[in-house]
């Protein structure tokens, strides 16, 4: 979600096609979550949803993939590699899970009448445990993420580092199929990593997916493959919900060359600006959805916990982004909090 080149190319400007997908993949995001807190997750465009962009967590994986340089093509240290990751993930995770828990505390109080110790130590605990991040819950993302570049960064010091996918995502499926959650989000890391130096791969042979009758063949193999085997995996969970882990991953890393050949030939002002401020709608979007909660529920005399349907979930996705619209008006792009 940082604004980068990929490796190979010196350019300073920015590559608008992959920030459009971005903007696309957030958009779902927020309405994927959106659908969920309005508990309308049986709902048809939901599932259609599901269908049409399951390989939105692999994007944020293989694009970040994409700018990733191996500890022998750099002259960073992985103790110096650590802290830079450190600060562009670990404190803005740090800053905005606080702020998200933050929100939620009035109700643990005065609704839930938690005591002080545990409204302390569960956060914690939960987070050390899982990798949950209490209050804001897309966050796990980026220790996920952190995780993924170090140990991607270690591994890369091995020649042909990236043939580890192989063994790592077998890994993935062992956790998934047994259902084992790994503290810190670490159970995310196997298949991430397969994104990520599926990025990286695309990144030195990207020229290879400019011929159309390869992404012709690809589609084909799209078409047929989410026809007969339609897959997905909640990432966070590292939990198949429907289909095949395998086929998931192989589908997803068929679809992302595709897009970003076709992302080539739109040009969408409105999805590139909301790609390029992503940081902004991923880490806000949720504390947004909260205080919603909280409006529509006193409002309509209820109790929090019964709040759902189609209206609560427009207002939900209508208000996240309008606040963060005039979050990015009123702080513009060059503050630290936002990713800089």
């Amino acid at each position: 979600m940082h604004n980068n080149q990929p490796n190979k190319k010196a350019q300073t400007t920015r590559n608008d096609s992959l920030d459009v997908i971005t903007g696309i993949m957030i958009l779902w995001m927020i309405c994927y979550h959106a659908f969920i807190w309005a508990k309308l997750t049986h709902d048809a465009t939901y599932k259609i949803g599901l269908h049409l962009f399951y390989y939105f967590m692999p994007w944020f994986y293989f694009k970040s993939g994409m700018f990733f340089r191996p500890l022998c093509e750099s002259n960073q240290s992985l103790i110096e590699y650590t802290i830079k990751c450190s600060k562009s993930l670990l404190m803005p995770l740090a800053t905005w899970w606080l702020a998200g828990y933050l929100v939620i505390i009035p109700e643990l109080i005065f609704l839930n009448n938690e005591p002080l110790w545990k409204i302390i130590t569960t956060p914690v605990y939960t987070f050390l445990m899982s990798g949950d991040t209490l209050g804001n819950g897309p966050l796990w993302f980026f220790i996920s993420l952190f995780v993924v570049k170090v140990s991607g960064y270690y591994i890369s010091r091995y020649k042909h580092f990236y043939f580890s996918s192989i063994f790592i995502i077998l890994v993935g499926f062992v956790l998934s199929k047994y259902k084992i959650i790994l503290p810190l989000s670490l159970s995310t890391v196997p298949i991430g990593l397969l994104f990520y130096f599926a990025g990286y791969l695309y990144s030195k042979q990207s020229v290879i997916f400019k011929n159309k009758y390869l992404i012709i063949l690809l589609i084909l193999m799209l078409v047929i493959c989410n026809y007969y085997y339609s897959s997905y995996v909640d990432v966070h969970l590292n939990k198949v919900k429907y289909g095949n882990y395998f086929i998931f991953s192989f589908a997803s890393l068929l679809t992302i060359p595709v897009l970003i050949y076709l992302s080539e030939m739109i040009s969408s002002k409105i999805l590139s600006f909301i790609g390029n401020k992503s940081f902004y709608f991923f880490v806000l979007h949720w504390p947004v959805f909260y205080l919603v909660k909280a409006i529509y529920s006193r409002i309509l005399s209820i109790n929090m916990a019964d709040v759902h349907g189609y209206i609560y979930l427009l207002l939900l996705i209508s208000v996240a982004l309008s606040v963060c619209l005039a979050t990015i008006k009123m702080f513009g792009s060059n503050q630290l909090l936002f990713g800089k």
